[in-house]
């Protein structure tokens, strides 16, 4: 079944009109502080996000890796058209998921088989966060094409969210070897599309590269925000 966004909210993104089942097909929402400018794009057929992302925009799919956080959002009422996904040792049945079986959003995939080989080998790689879970999760869906926004690794450790991480003494760093050997491995299972201004950043030959403005051309996007 296709996920579709209420009309309501399409309205009040107040947005040029795109073909949502054209080109961007699948977008994840890491939070990092260059996102905030994408989030009156409008929706897209399958958006997946971090943590607290409906704090700000509507998503199909939540990804949370770390415990507190996913406490409070246990405390808030969860949005029932909205999937939650987690690590195994948090799972919480009815509520929260884990990725462990094919759920081809998707229907282009060909081989059932190989697709659930590959996605347990990118479940094997260490160093997972929230985003990584996501990335994960559109895979697992059958993405094709992907549309990464808010990724601000090696620039700089900073969330739009820091203000709720009332646990945390210092801001984490964002990337390591292991994450971005993730996503290397993913641009070589999918077209993956990273959009953003620095473009001089070590996540594999096959990642592209766009700058917000080429991504709101390409799409027809107005990028004012409200």
């Amino acid at each position: 079944m296709k996920h579709i966004f209420p009309l309501a909210m399409q309205e009040k993104n107040n947005l040029t009109s795109l073909n949502l089942n054209n080109s961007m097909q699948s977008i994840v929402w890491f939070n990092g502080p260059s996102v905030k400018q994408f989030y009156n794009i409008p929706p897209q057929e399958c958006e997946i996000g971090c943590n607290f992302i409906l704090d700000h925009r509507k998503v199909h799919h939540v990804c949370c890796y770390d415990k507190p956080t996913m406490d409070i959002i246990d405390k808030k009422e969860k949005a029932k058209e909205v999937t939650y996904w987690t690590r195994k040792i948090f799972a919480k049945e009815g509520q929260w998921n884990i990725i462990k079986h094919i759920d081809p959003h998707f229907k282009q995939i060909k081989d059932m088989n190989l697709h659930a080989k590959r996605l347990k080998q990118l479940l094997r790689l260490p160093n997972h966060c929230s985003g990584t879970l996501a990335l994960i999760v559109a895979y697992m869906l059958g993405a094709e094409k992907l549309y990464l926004l808010g990724c601000d690794w090696t620039i700089t450790n900073a969330s739009v969210y820091d203000e709720q991480y009332k646990w945390r003494r210092f801001q984490p760093i964002k990337h390591n070897a292991e994450k971005i050997a993730l996503i290397t491995k993913l641009s070589d299972l999918m077209e993956l599309t990273i959009v953003h201004t620095n473009h001089k950043r070590p996540f594999g030959p096959k990642v592209k590269w766009i700058t917000p403005a080429e991504f709101a051309e390409g799409h027809n996007i107005n990028m004012a925000q409200e």
